[in-house]
């Protein structure tokens, strides 16, 4: 029940962002919470854009310590991912 309130309260609020944003330029500061008011870590929201450019720079997913940094990657669609290996031992993930 508190996952299926939170997807509202989610949906909701990015109906009304989506409505403001697609009708001017203003800048949109988002905090998502939980039902206890705390923020959600690793938490991404995705706005529709109104340009189609895609981003040029490669994005990095590093393997660091047996662990993906960054935690959270961010990436648009069509754009380039590197995902090298900074450990010494070889991992399930690659790209080619």
């Amino acid at each position: 029940m508190k996952m299926y309130s939170i997807r509202l309260v989610f949906i909701f609020a990015l109906s009304i962002i989506y409505s403001i944003c697609s009708y001017s330029a203003y800048a949109v500061n988002i905090r998502i919470i939980d039902t206890q008011g705390q923020p959600l870590e690793n938490t991404v929201v995705s706005l529709p854009s109104v340009s189609k450019q895609t981003d040029t720079n490669i994005a990095v997913m590093d393997q660091i310590k047996q662990q993906f940094s960054p935690r959270v990657l961010t990436v648009s669609q069509g754009q380039a991912v590197s995902f090298p290996n900074s450990d010494n031992v070889r991992h399930h993930v690659y790209s080619f």
